[in-house]
């Protein structure tokens, strides 16, 4: 299995399906798709599809985060997380995200319906310092939802603001 994310968009229903390894490589195109999604005026449905998931980083996990909290100010419910991994549910809920979702236990027979439209998300190129900036945000999004996170990743973001800070002081040296 290829690691991937996929969706389909019909009508304002949007399903995202993980595939295999999702992680930090395939999030700078994961958040600029979260960002167009939410720009869609008829978005009115957000399906999370994790049952072919085998792993999600903190960075995606992130991203998840941040779905579910402009979810919540934009359409006032929380996306619906489709997950039949027992593994990836310990995730989810050690990071507090069950808290934020709607989690679904069985095949989401909506997803299956859909799978004929499902294509591949559009690949992004981003510079390390976009990348850097992509995994602060979405780290930070963890550390909204709960004070475990917040001490967990608070040393991480801390590193990765001060490398960022860094890198932009020598490109400002440079011209």
């Amino acid at each position: 299995m290829v690691d991937t994310i996929r969706y389909a968009e019909i009508n304002g229903a949007y399903l995202i399906k993980f595939q295999g390894d999702i992680r930090v490589t395939l999030c700078a195109s994961f958040d600029a798709f979260i960002k167009s999604m939410f720009e869609n005026p008829e978005l009115n449905t957000i399906l999370l599809d994790l049952s072919e998931a085998k792993n999600i980083d903190s960075t995606a996990l992130g991203m998840i985060a941040k779905i579910a909290a402009q979810s919540k100010n934009l359409l006032k419910v929380p996306p619906t997380v489709f997950s039949t991994n027992p593994d990836i549910d310990r995730i989810l809920e050690c990071m507090g995200l069950d808290t934020v979702l709607d989690m679904v236990h069985t095949p989401d027979e909506l997803g299956e319906k859909l799978k004929s439209y499902v294509k591949d998300m559009p690949r992004c190129d981003h510079t390390p310092e976009e990348m850097c900036e992509k995994v602060i945000e979405a780290h930070k999004a963890l550390m909204a939802l709960n004070s475990n996170n917040k001490e967990m990743f608070k040393e991480l973001v801390s590193g990765l603001e001060e490398e960022q800070s860094h890198i932009e002081s020598q490109q400002i040296v440079k011209h």
